[in-house]
């Protein structure tokens, strides 16, 4: 049986809503005269926020392959608490000759992919556990789903409601949330060590190790804008706008550390056709460009097996067995090309130690730039000693020389 995956995932509520229907006598008159009593009927909501929210979740997050690409999976056990606190609803406008006739209210969770609610939410009110109900109540949003109680016709005249929801929520690699009560607190604690907090507000206090993550956010209806979000509408775009949330960052995968090695592969090439040359003046050989065409193959097809054994095999593995492939077959043509198998090993015991170089480089996350740096003017410097006494006037003439 396969397993349903969800995708990014982003809460919010549980919001009070409140919904009313205006009804409106409309008289017409046809054109013979004849007067018509419509009855109009326009459905409304109220949105009541919570005073205090508390978010408690707990991340675990696993590895997943669909075919050879890796997915990071998540679930999270969440725990939100808190109170509404508001006055009594009569005091709903009506336009003249309109009257207000009240609805059953409702207590509403957004989820942005609904497929991730596994098990039933447990929820309570005012210490009373009730039942839950999917979708939305007729609330009309372009994605998402969640989840619905409805609630005492006596929550109309207002006072204080505790709530209590318990609800686990799968997800793909990112969770975020609607900081919707006036004040809202949020902790989130992770075994996955690399976070990338993102949105609104980044947590007050956190806590990175190898073992996960301990993170903690504080926000108020000050610093947000989501009682003007949802006015007498609900505007899911201008909700979205007040995410905060959690990204689930892969450090360094494969295709990664396969497309930084293609970007040093273009500057190793181009060094072998400079030692190449370099060495053609130096020694006076002729080598032909079919032979550089060839050798530049060579190096090439390097970076097709790493990628094509990373799919299957560890990269280090990879790396070890493409290097090893490409480097004996460039030793072995190099003794034909140059005459020597002196020089052949020479050429290949440095192409293996820069891509031993390059490897440390393709492996380090926050020093890779300056590595990278350090080579680049390493063998800058290298190239300019070696070929420092070259004259490069007499360079294609047949006749190079070097000063003593």
């Amino acid at each position: 049986m396969a397993h349903i995956i969800a995708g990014s995932q982003v809460i919010a509520g549980p919001i009070l809503v409140m919904p009313y229907e205006l009804h409106t006598q409309r008289v017409t008159v046809d054109g013979e005269g004849i007067k018509q009593t419509n009855l109009e009927v326009i459905k409304r909501e109220q949105f009541i926020l919570p005073k205090h929210l508390t978010i408690d979740g707990d991340m675990k997050v696993e590895r997943r392959w669909r075919s050879l690409y890796e997915i990071l999976l998540y679930g999270s056990q969440l725990k939100l608490k808190g109170d509404f606190n508001f006055t009594s609803t009569n005091t709903l406008s009506a336009p003249s000759g309109s009257t207000v006739h009240k609805l059953q209210p409702y207590l509403v969770v957004m989820i942005k992919d609904s497929r991730g609610l596994t098990t039933i939410p447990l929820v309570s009110w005012n210490n009373k556990e009730v039942p839950v109900k999917a979708g939305l109540n007729g609330l009309t949003l372009k994605s998402g789903g969640g989840f619905y109680i409805d609630l005492p016709s006596d929550v109309q005249s207002g006072g204080d409601f505790s709530f209590n929801i318990d609800m686990y929520v799968r997800g793909t690699q990112s969770f975020g949330w609607i900081p919707v009560g006036e004040e809202s607190k949020v902790k989130i604690q992770s075994n996955w060590p690399h976070p990338s907090f993102q949105g609104l507000a980044l947590p007050k206090k956190h806590s990175i190790l190898d073992q996960g993550f301990n993170a903690e956010w504080d926000s108020t209806h000050f610093s947000t804008n989501v009682a003007q979000s949802l006015g007498d509408h609900l505007d899911p775009l201008a909700l979205e706008k007040q995410e905060v949330g959690i990204k689930l960052v892969q450090p360094v995968d494969i295709y990664q550390q396969a497309e930084r090695s293609v970007k040093y592969g273009f500057l190793i090439i181009a060094l072998t056709f400079a030692a190449f040359l370099a060495f053609e003046t130096i020694k006076q050989l002729s080598i032909h460009p079919i032979q550089y065409a060839f050798v530049g193959l060579a190096l090439v097809i390097f970076y097709v097996l790493l990628l094509a054994l990373s799919e299957h095999i560890s990269f280090a593995r990879a790396y070890l067995v493409a290097s090893i492939a490409s480097i004996s077959l460039l030793g072995f043509y190099l003794r034909f090309v140059l005459h020597s198998w002196k020089h052949a090993i020479s050429f290949a015991i440095s192409l293996a130690l820069l891509n031993s170089v390059t490897y440390g480089i393709l492996i380090s996350e926050d020093y890779a730039l300056l590595y990278g740096s350090i080579l680049l003017f390493s063998l800058l410097a290298l190239a300019m000693i070696v070929t420092r006494k070259v004259d490069w006037n007499t360079v294609g003439l047949g006749t190079a020389k070097t000063e003593v």
